[in-house]
């Protein structure tokens, strides 16, 4: 995985000038237009919320008057067309995600739909790499126990009130079942761990897939090391935290590109980890403020610690992040180098010492749409090299849009969400690649994430129709923080 690895950091290095091309931009006359639509979709949600459908027959009702709702939205107000709608609504994602939530209930009845939700999207990525390898879509059992196996296991690693010592235990024996150890459970919630574990032997043995097993020990490792490494009041003042983000989230995507085949090509394995990159760093973003309050390191929260040791006071971030300023604020230029004296990339985020923390983020986070751009890049040599030939290719063209533009909408409403961090002239220029504007979209999102425990009951009672799609609650996700979901 090092040159893997070495080769995402050198993408993310290179220079640009300002913003990545972008396919669109908005009048604010456009962008109003677009919030009335989705202010009629969330009064359609609202209503059915107040319902509480009772039979068979209701559900099936409230399904499609939902479904119909966020069609209309989303062709008008998020541009997306019938192949996009197809792949999402009919026979896609959300048939993955809908069979994902039924079999997770039935192994544990009860998991919460959060983290049912947290295990789709995992799986929706695993999905699009089938389709872009040149598989079927669907939900395999390597690829439903691989989902649903690190919303367990981060649940545990980041339980407070879970002793260091148990997770260090578990860590362990965990490792150990991953490299075959067939050592027994000690509890109930490692039973079904161990569960996941063997429907991926299942489809995978061991003797004949050892390549499976070897990326899933990565994932493992990188979870490891963001455990130990990127707690604030903990980590080493030269700990790499661009570092420990690129090989966990590159170590997660290219795991669940194996399981799709089972092997990777050279070109797949690089196009994966920058995919996974690119998703670590946009959950990064998007969790920034929670981040900050919780006191965990990533290139986003180092960048706005900064501005806050030197703009804010400590009350903004209820002293939490403060305590760890000392290891989490460090500053380096130029390029560090190893023990044998040969310069690499660097990896410390601070590249723009001279500036403003405020500018630092602003750049940082165009570097970050940069880098996003040349993995869909990466991508896009993958699929044109043939890996895709046997898919449907009326797929693959709808797939890749909705790739592009969900990541860099992640991105930009992530920015929008925590405008303190940023200069104003700097998210003003954003603004104009979203369809909403930012504080409109915030307050629609607040108003969903009050939604949180109706939407829930509503989910939970659309999963007891076996023939019918959970598709409605798992698409309206799409606009929830995911703190709402927890």
């Amino acid at each position: 995985m090092e040159d893997l690895l070495q080769e995402s950091l050198e993408m993310w290095w290179q220079e640009a000038d300002g913003l990545p091309p972008m396919e669109r931009t908005f009048t604010q006359a456009e962008q109003r237009s677009r919030e009335s639509c989705l202010d009629r979709f969330l009064r359609t949600v609202e209503v059915e919320l107040g319902e509480a459908p009772s039979s068979g027959a209701e559900r099936r009702c409230a399904r499609r008057r939902l479904t119909d709702a966020f069609t209309s939205f989303a062709k008008t107000s998020l541009g997306l067309e019938d192949s996009h709608l197809e792949l999402l609504l009919n026979h896609g994602f959300s048939d993955a995600a809908t069979q994902l939530a039924r079999e997770a209930r039935h192994i544990d009845p009860s998991v919460s739909a959060a983290d049912i939700f947290q295990a789709s999207r995992n799986a929706w990525t695993a999905c699009a790499l089938q389709v872009l390898m040149g598989h079927r879509m669907r939900l395999t059992p390597a690829i439903f126990a691989c989902s649903m196996l690190y919303p367990y296991t981060d649940n545990f690693l980041d339980d407070p009130a879970i002793s260091t010592g148990a997770k260090l235990a578990f860590s362990h024996r965990f490792r150990g079942r991953l490299k075959g150890d067939r050592a027994a459970p000690r509890n109930e919630q490692e039973a079904i761990m161990w569960r996941f574990l063997e429907l991926i032997e299942e489809q995978y043995p061991r003797a004949d897939w050892p390549e499976v097993y070897g990326r899933l020990l990565m994932i493992h490792e990188a979870q490891e090391n963001s455990v130990h490494m990127l707690r604030a009041g903990s980590a080493p003042a030269n700990v790499d935290v661009l570092k420990f983000s690129f090989e966990k989230g590159g170590a997660s995507v290219v795991a669940d590109a194996c399981l799709v085949g089972g092997r990777l090509t050279p070109e797949q394995a690089r196009a994966a980890f920058g995919w996974g990159v690119l998703l670590q760093l946009a959950d990064d973003l998007q969790d920034l403020q929670q981040d900050l309050r919780e006191g965990i390191l990533t290139i986003f929260t180092q960048s706005a610690a900064r501005m806050c040791s030197g703009k804010a006071s400590k009350k903004d971030h209820d002293g939490h992040f403060e305590r760890g300023k000392e290891s989490a604020l460090r500053e380096t230029t130029g390029k560090e180098t190893e023990s044998s004296g040969e310069a690499r990339p660097r990896t410390d985020i601070f590249a723009f010492p001279q500036q403003p923390a405020a500018v630092a983020l602003d750049a940082l986070t165009t570097r970050t749409l940069n880098f996003g751009h040349r993995v869909m890049g990466q991508i896009d040599r993958m699929t044109s090299n043939g890996s895709a030939r046997k898919a449907d290719a009326a797929q693959i063209k709808p797939l890749k849009e909705m790739m592009r533009m969900s990541c860099l909408l992640l991105l930009i409403w992530s920015a929008g969400g925590c405008t303190k961090f940023y200069t104003r002239d700097y998210l003003a220029r954003l603004e104009t690649h979203s369809p909403f504007r930012f504080d409109p979209l915030a307050e629609r999102r607040g108003r969903l994430a009050r939604w949180n425990a109706p939407l829930t009951r509503m989910f939970d009672s659309l999963l007891e129709e076996e023939s019918e799609s959970t598709a409605p609650m798992l698409v309206a996700s799409f606009l929830m923080p995911r703190a709402a979901l927890s």
